[in-house]
């Protein structure tokens, strides 16, 4: 019997086609409390719940891939790898960023509304107020300090790189020896 993603068999509760032994006590419905309908004879579910536990517990053909294959998968999915490859991507993107220091920077302010003008001259007087401030600032010499940290930013990728290769290296050799 099917509920949404899990099966009754036997007092067998398959979920997503794994096998979970569950005693299949409570509840109102009479499929559920029995494993099955009315009909069905004790011997089936008896039957269906042996097999679902000789599943369970049964060894199955040792498989074993390649050592060629299953290193590469090894680097491929290793979380220590995926660690090291997104911290030299975080460090190449500290290149850019140091790099900034070295462009103009464009900045616009504006301010709109009514202003209100009271004067002895004029009284409760009020227009549209309408301004636009577009400021470009280019540094010509900041005392080398952005090329300081362009080369920093760049020997911080250069020893993410190499720390990477170390974790590689050591993940392989692990893989190899266990």
């Amino acid at each position: 019997m099917e509920y949404g993603n899990l099966r009754v068999a036997g007092n067998v509760l398959i979920r997503n086609n794994f096998f979970r032994i569950n005693r299949l006590s409570a509840g109102s419905d009479s499929e559920i409390r029995t494993g099955g309908p009315a009909g069905v004879p004790k011997y089936r579910r008896l039957a269906a719940s042996l097999l679902a536990g000789a599943c369970l517990f049964a060894p199955g053909p040792a498989l074993a891939l390649p050592l060629e294959t299953a290193l590469g998968y090894l680097l491929i999915e290793h979380p220590n790898i995926s660690a090291a490859e997104k911290t030299l991507e975080s460090t190449k993107l500290g290149i850019n960023q140091a790099s900034a220091g070295l462009l103009p920077t464009i900045s616009l302010a504006t301010d709109a509304g009514p202003q209100f003008i009271d004067s002895p001259a004029v009284k409760d007087y009020t227009r549209a107020k309408q301004t636009a401030t577009l400021t470009v600032t280019q540094s010509l010499f900041d005392g080398n300090s952005t090329l300081s940290l362009i080369q920093a930013a760049r020997l911080n990728t250069e020893a993410s790189d190499i720390a990477l290769e170390q974790t590689r290296q050591s993940t392989l050799f692990e893989g190899i020896t266990t």
